[in-house]
């Protein structure tokens, strides 16, 4: 098969001549931009790569979490130096920048764009975070800022064996690697190849790929552009669309020709019919004449009782009294039973046609496929839903998230009407439309016969805003404000409930219902060391070393900067224990506590582990092999994490606050989030005490079988059903009243 090459100037193609024998290798790519178009690590990602990518568009960022999983996602900048830098984002893509005097440039041109303020990094320090072993390359493209990317990093500690930067101003072929080429050279690396754009180096250790980047990509590399797949494809495409109409085309002609002879032959026969019809037809005037006429006549109307009364004496006869007058009473039963039959069967359709719910899912959260909590929850209820009888499903889909709704209703044969956003009068194909997050569309709300549900999660954007960026607050803002009192609401906790409650006064309870989440069937304890150890071996943990584990998306909200520093105080006070701290999870937002932290963990820098995303088929292995699970966080709606964690007979330490006692109850231990000294005694007590570890596992156990996905199915049916019976009232009100 051949290399498929995504990079602007084929420099995966060089990569991949030099480095194809290395499985499941590992890059760094500064500047990354989009994970698919001019990506130097798309192809090598598709061969089971992984790595870092640093990106700070918040745009491309967000594309790289939903379509690179595996790897580490940052949205930040490289530089000099630590702390906060301007980005111009222009309106072409890929021509961002930091440098002030190419932006500048830019401007000159008549190209416009907007500045954002980034956190920026040395690339020194991302690599203490985030770099556990080889780096097989290191990409730099950064529109002019590569010296100070160069600058911020240490290549004595951090060897990418294959570095490549590009060495020309933007959109230009002067080259400019003279301002930075000597930082290279005097780290010990050799340059080994030019393409015009970039410069490619090799480590001094590894001179023996020096021979790979000799030639540039040719005929022998076996390689083709995605482009040119693309267009092959669609050619491909074109001509059985072709073929496939010239088939229809001659089956047509085919068709056509047997209708003109059918209809001959049916007109044919038609005037033959005609004929014999004229015929007939005038038998029938000269009899209906005859017969006319002898019911016109004296005799005929003279002797009508004489006939009458020798049909009655003829039938008195045959049947005697009794049965003749059973015969009239049947005949009278049966006219009634017909009667009524025919009244049940319409019956009988109307309930049919009122039976089912048309129930509306809102694909929005599947489409986008980011694997988050919210996620979990659309995953697991919405299936469930679409195969319950009492509804029948059908899909909002939303243009932004279109062609990934598609894709998930596909791979899981979840088949019904699909209704675009701005369909007019969606009340024709819809009772209720059940919304797990982002407000309705509006056409949906204008539609006053259309019922709305929605699935409320927390109202942490609302009541701690300092934990989101501004976008991701305001679009929380926006779903609360857009309840109105005719809306059900989905609670996934008691403590969400009620906080929503003291926010909306205007709300009453009885519209809420609340919905306890739940772990999954695929949460279990798992005694297979084999999958244990595979786990470890695919996420860089050391085999056989006891870890205690926290898995969150990588956020300020999850608290992981206690979890490190509970952890280093507990290394601190017993240097001789062999534990490792496991920290799994996508990358989030606002890392600057966390990465602080892990950058004065001093001597235990090594035992700390940052695995990346995690795969849903490796998440009970994960738990299994851990000796306790930490969760830290200081706001939660549910807390899935923990609930996870104890499915798996995992001992758990957990945060005492907002909805996380509902989900762990007494069988965990319950801290202040921000007690490090209470988790570290915690920890303490569960690394030293075995007779503990059984019990919080067994208790854990036996709490996490009160949370199933039936019972939450079952709940969200019923009021599903309650809702549609219940009368809309008159006033449908939409004002607010907030705390």
């Amino acid at each position: 098969m051949s290399f498929i090459s995504y990079a602007q100037n084929f420099e995966d193609v060089m990569l991949w001549r030099a480095l194809k024998y290395v499985e499941n290798g590992f890059y760094i790519d500064v500047g990354a931009n989009d994970p698919s178009i001019d990506s130097v690590t798309k192809a090598f990602y598709e061969r089971g790569w992984h790595g870092i990518n640093i990106e700070p568009l918040p745009s491309h960022h967000a594309d790289l979490l939903a379509e690179r999983p595996r790897d580490i996602n940052l949205q930040c900048a490289a530089g000099a130096f630590s702390g906060e830098i301007e980005i111009w984002d222009c309106d072409i893509r890929g021509w961002a920048t930091a440098s002030v005097n190419v932006a500048a440039q830019h401007i000159a041109n008549g190209q416009t764009g907007i500045y954002h303020k980034v956190p920026v990094y040395r690339l020194s320090e991302i690599c203490d975070l985030y770099v556990t072993g080889e780096i097989h390359f290191l990409k730099i493209d950064v529109e002019g800022f590569e010296r100070s990317v160069i600058e911020g990093a240490d290549f004595f500690r951090f060897r990418p064996w294959i570095l490549v930067i590009e060495a020309t101003l933007p959109n230009s072929i002067e080259e400019i690697h003279y301002e930075w080429e000597i930082d290279v050279l005097s780290a010990d690396y050799l340059l080994a190849y030019a393409d015009g754009l970039n410069r490619f180096y090799v480590a001094n250790e590894h001179t023996e790929l020096l021979s790979s980047l000799r030639y540039p990509p040719n005929v022998f590399d076996k390689f083709m552009r995605f482009e040119q797949l693309t267009s092959e494809i669609k050619a491909q495409q074109a001509d059985a669309d072709a073929r496939q109409a010239e088939s229809k085309a001659q089956q047509a002609e085919a068709n056509a020709r047997q209708a003109e002879a059918t209809a001959r032959q049916a007109e044919a026969a038609a005037q033959q019919a005609e004929s014999k019809f004229k015929l007939a037809e005038a038998r029938c005037k000269h009899a209906e004449a005859k017969l006319n006429a002898i019911y016109l006549s004296r005799s005929w109307r003279a002797t009508h009782w004489v006939r009458w009364l020798s049909y009655q004496a003829s039938a008195l006869s045959e049947q005697g009294v009794t049965a003749r007058f059973k015969s009239i009473g049947k005949r009278l039963r049966n006219v009634c039973l017909l009667a009524h039959l025919r009244r049940s069967s319409i019956n009988a359709q109307l309930a049919r046609s009122s039976a089912s719910i048309h129930l509306a899912l809102d694909m929005y959260v599947l489409g986008q496929g980011v694997k988050t909590g919210v996620y979990r929850v659309c995953d697991e209820l919405f299936q469930r839903l679409a195969n319950r009888s009492e509804f029948d499903a059908r899909y909002l889909i939303r243009s932004s998230t279109r062609a990934g709704s598609l894709k998930y209703l596909d791979e899981h044969d979840m088949r019904g009407p699909q209704l675009p956003e701005d369909v007019q009068n969606p009340s024709n194909a819809v009772d209720i439309l059940l919304s797990p997050f982002g407000v309705a569309p509006q056409s949906w709300r204008n539609d006053r016969d259309v019922r709305h549900a929605h699935i409320i999660y927390d109202l942490i954007a609302v009541r701690r805003p300092e934990y989101f960026t501004a976008e991701a607050s305001s679009e929380v803002h926006q779903i609360i404000e857009s309840l109105t009192t005719e809306t059900l609401i989905f609670a996934i906790s008691e403590y969400t409930k009620q906080d929503l409650l003291n926010y909306r006064k205007d709300l009453s309870p009885e519209q809420i219902t609340v919905i306890p989440l739940a772990a999954g069937e695929q949460f279990s304890p798992c005694a297979d060391s084999v999958k244990i150890d595979a786990v470890r071996t695919r996420y860089s943990i050391p085999m056989g070393a006891p870890y205690i584990l926290s898995l969150a998306t990588l956020e300020i909200r999850k608290n992981l900067n206690r979890v490190v520093e509970s952890y280093v105080l507990y290394m601190n006070e017993n240097p001789s224990s062999e534990l490792y701290l496991v920290l799994a999870g996508m990358s989030g937002w606002k890392l600057d506590s966390l990465n602080q932290s892990i950058l004065s963990s001093g001597r235990w820098r090594h035992r700390i582990i940052l695995t990346g995303f995690v795969e849903d088929r490796d998440l009970s292995a994960l738990y299994s092999g851990a000796l306790c699970f930490i969760y830290l966080s200081q706001f939660e709606g549910f807390g899935l994490p923990p609930l996870e964690a104890m499915a798996c007979g995992t001992p758990v330490i957990c945060s005492n606050n907002s909805s996380l006692p509902e989900v762990v109850g007494s069988a965990g231990v319950l801290i202040d989030a921000d007690d490090v000294a209470s988790a570290v005694a915690s920890l303490t007590a569960i690394v030293t005490q075995p007779g503990l570890r059984l019990r919080l596992s067994e208790q854990g156990l036996e709490r996490a079988k009160l949370f199933t996905w039936e019972k939450c199915e079952l709940v969200v049916l019923e009021a599903l059903r309650d809702f549609s019976l219940r009368k809309p009232s008159t006033s449908f009100q939409d004002g607010l009243v907030l705390e």
